[in-house]
């Protein structure tokens, strides 16, 4: 507090501060308008006998006599140390007070000297407990999820743990794992992180986080659906076994002068392109973060009033990267983003590898076409199946080397260009010769009037960032497939680019168009792309060749013809009145590749979502959740063999009872119905998943 507390500290020992100005006080003084807004805002009560006159003025002695029954009883300490609520400013103003009411203070034989002592003790208790500063925050979930199978051929896989329930309708357009499975069982998980700031000097800051993670119940659905560990407590990085864990998540130095950061431990890296490096992907559907942060050591920073340059901003950072597979696997690199004008210039680099030592000698690394690893395309890259039946290459320890350059432009008139180029070279084995492969990118986005435009094209090779990264999992965690059928990545694997963004083996041209309402906003998005190089066998065997949706299946042999995608979605939001808004998303996907024999690809997926929010009061709200999911056509057959469709629906409350602290209940029911043949892809089943969720910060 300021001046306010001090003042309604001295309205304690006598007459309070009236809302009108001193009697003998200028008009213009400098405690004339803080006296005023105390009164105001009422803090200002009366007299001592609890009566106050709106007209009845303070004169100058009485409030000398406040300021010396205050310095009184700080200097004998009684009641609370008011060190915890006078701030650095309140004691400025109080000297100011002394030195105002110099003369009045003399008159009560107040010495100046005993002031300043009490104010320069009250001033250094204040000013450390400045230098720290301690927030927090708490989250903690409990989730329960139940499968039921509907018909006896699924009821007894579902028994053998060998079958779950796909959730196809817990759809993001921006995660790679959209198909997160529903297993049944229940679970409670909490996660609290304290942060503690501490200013070290004018020009250093130091951070500490701690983080403490608990898991109690089904281990499945705590990692898929509970509250997401902290990085050294997490199973999908290579932690976990443990019910509680407190580690040290991170900690940051923070050098004002040099607007620079150092970190240590868990990290996000803010301004690496997302074409080189974004880490692994959230497997956890209530986690916000699309992407598991970093573990490693994190510089960033800007320097300002360069000779040519009015900005360069930096970052340089060194990780290690959660990998299944025996040998330590991580990675470096840096960013240089340079600003003239109407410019921008980003440069990136990056290199990851095996640790050469690793944990043992080691002959291969489980390529995603191994059965075992749950893959039902991959690559093969010339690979030989060994006594326990993976399918391995003699690659490892693995080392690849990335750069890249991405430059904007302000056109004028709305108007942005965006260019990209970026380059792997891949070596599956340390020392041997490597693989390169390029991506290129080209954009325009505008206005026109108040129509937004994008429009894109993209280039990825098939061998662009082909290094493989399994994704550790403890216990009987199924192999997740990604965005089935339209798959980005191999199940359970990631790369260490956004492939979102940037799919492998993907040529063609993106576009959206977005208007806003009055009230609301509507989008259309439209994607044509289709394979760069076929999935021909002799391609699929070539070292680094990634193709997760249309690779080699047996025995067929591929095909020259290219694969092709065409994706229209519709997303629109309308605010309809103070309290009721709708969010309506229509995604259309259509794979096709026009063999005419048994290579024929032709399969359309359909999702549609309705959300409605409901304030029900400030601090009570709703939500409605509606979804349907359909997945028709034919995959390597001459007629229709697939015939998939899931419903869900969900009800949502949320209570705030402060801004940071809510409690929030959610129950979800969904509908799996397969009707293909010959034979069932997935199976018949209802399933359940409720929750409730305590976040609080402080």
């Amino acid at each position: 507090m300021r001046f306010f507390f001090l003042v309604l500290v001295l309205s304690s020992f006598c007459s309070p501060l009236c809302a009108v100005p001193f009697s003998d006080v200028p008009s213009g003084h400098w405690a004339q308008d803080a006296v005023r807004s105390l009164a105001e805002k009422g803090l200002v009560q009366g007299y001592g006998d609890g009566r106050f006159n709106g007209n009845r003025d303070v004169s100058r002695y009485q409030m000398a006599h406040a300021v010396a029954r205050l310095l009184e009883r700080l200097e004998k300490n009684q009641g609370p140390d008011f060190s915890q609520y006078i701030v650095g400013k309140d004691i400025e103003i109080l000297r100011k007070l002394v030195k105002d009411l110099r003369v009045e203070l003399d008159a009560l034989a107040v010495r100046t000297s005993r002031v300043e002592d009490v104010l320069s003790s009250l001033e250094s208790r204040t000013s450390e407990l400045e230098r720290i500063h301690i927030r927090g925050d708490l989250r903690s979930r409990v989730d329960s999820s139940g499968i039921t199978a509907t018909d006896s051929v699924t009821s007894s896989a579902l028994a053998t743990g060998q079958l779950r329930l796909p959730d196809f309708t817990n759809y993001d357009s921006e995660r790679v794992y959209n198909n997160i499975p529903l297993s049944g069982g229940s679970a409670m998980t909490g996660r609290m992180g304290i942060r503690v700031q501490a200013s070290l000097s004018p020009s250093l800051d130091v951070v500490t986080a701690v983080a403490a993670h608990n898991t109690v119940g089904n281990q499945e659905t705590a990692i898929f659906r509970g509250v997401t560990p902290p990085y050294l407590a997490n199973p999908f990085q290579g932690y976990g076994g443990s019910n509680f864990r407190a580690v040290l998540d991170r900690v940051d130095l923070d050098v004002k002068p040099a607007n620079m950061r150092a970190t240590l431990g868990a990290y996000e890296p803010q301004q690496m392109g997302g074409y080189l490096f974004r880490g692994q992907p959230s497997l956890n559907a209530s986690d916000e973060s699309l992407y598991l942060p970093c573990y490693g050591v994190n510089f960033s920073g800007r320097f300002r009033g360069l000779i040519i340059l009015p900005e360069l901003e930096y970052e340089l950072f060194g990780t290690a990267l959660p990998d299944q597979t025996p040998y330590g696997t991580f990675a470096w690199g840096g960013h240089a983003g340079l600003t003239g004008g109407k410019w921008k210039l980003g440069i990136n680099f990056l290199r990851a590898l095996n640790d050469e030592g690793g944990r043992g000698v080691y002959s291969g690394v489980n390529l995603p076409g191994s059965a075992k690893d749950g893959a039902f395309w991959g690559v093969f890259w010339g690979g030989f199946p060994d006594t326990d039946g993976d399918l391995k290459i003699n690659i490892g320890p693995q080392e690849q080397r990335m750069f890249g350059m991405d430059f904007s432009l302000d056109a004028g008139k709305s108007r942005k260009l965006h260019l990209l180029w970026s380059r792997s070279t891949y070596t599956p084995q340390v020392g041997t010769p490597g693989v390169e492969a390029d991506m290129v990118g080209a954009g325009l986005s505008g206005a026109i009037a108040t129509l937004n435009y994008e429009v894109e094209y993209l280039s990825v090779d098939p061998r662009y960032d082909p290094f493989t990264l399994q994704i550790p999992f403890v216990g009987n965690f199924p192999v997740l497939p990604s965005r089935d059928p339209y798959r980005i990545s191999y199940s359970g694997y990631y790369s260490l680019h956004d492939v979102v963004k940037y799919p492998h083996n993907r040529e063609g041209f993106r576009a959206s168009l977005t208007y806003p309402f009055p009230k609301g906003t509507l989008r259309v998005g439209y994607s044509a792309l289709q394979q760069k190089a076929p999935s021909l066998q002799t391609n699929i065997d070539t070292i680094g060749f990634v193709e997760p949706l249309w690779g080699f299946f047996a025995p067929i042999t591929g095909t020259s013809v290219k694969g092709r995608i065409r994706e229209l979605q519709v997303a629109w939001n309308h605010h309809w009145t103070e309290r009721i808004a709708s969010n309506i998303l229509l995604n259309h996907t259509v794979l096709q590749r026009p063999t005419g024999d048994l290579n024929e690809w032709n399969l359309t997926q359909t999702l549609g979502k309705l959300v409605i929010g409901y304030d029900v009061t400030k601090k009570l709200q709703g939500r409605l959740e509606l979804a349907s999911y359909a997945q028709k056509g034919r995959v390597y057959r001459l007629t229709d063999n697939r015939d998939v469709g899931e419903t869900a629906a969900s009800l949502g409350l949320l209570y705030r009872f402060a801004p940071e602290q809510t409690v929030s209940l959610g129950y979800r029911m969904l509908k799996l119905r397969d009707n293909s043949t010959p034979a069932m892809v997935y199976g018949n089943l209802d399933g359940t998943h409720g929750f409730g969720e305590l976040s609080v910060r402080f």
